[in-house]
């Protein structure tokens, strides 16, 4: 529970939800396989994701237009990433997407 604070704390300092955390701590620990650390960061990542979009959605007078196509974005992406996680991917290939959203995660605070 206290990772978990931590992780949560640390994601709402900065701003970034605590998915990129989650993963390589289990990882790192030895807690899962890469697979399972992946699919569970999945799950926590669309909670937190739905959770916030309700958040917010409730304070907006309308949706902006593309919204569908956002969703379309979304339910294309992750069903794909889903896919080639448990079928198409072995763990270093999991491993190095996990570690170029991390760089790029990274870049984004040094540059933006």
């Amino acid at each position: 529970m206290s990772l978990g604070a931590v992780i949560g704390f640390v994601s709402g300092l900065i701003g970034v939800g605590g998915g990129i955390f989650l993963s390589p701590v289990m990882i790192m620990a030895g807690w899962t396989s890469v697979k399972n650390a992946s699919g569970v960061s999945a799950l926590f990542i669309l909670c937190n994701s739905v959770a916030g979009l309700g958040g917010h959605g409730a304070g907006l007078h309308s949706l902006d237009p593309y919204t569908g196509y956002w969703l379309l974005a979304v339910g294309l992406g992750g069903s794909l990433g889903t896919y080639l996680g448990t079928l198409g991917l072995g763990n270093r290939a999991i491993l190095r997407f996990l570690a170029t959203v991390l760089l790029l995660a990274g870049l984004k605070f040094i540059f933006i």
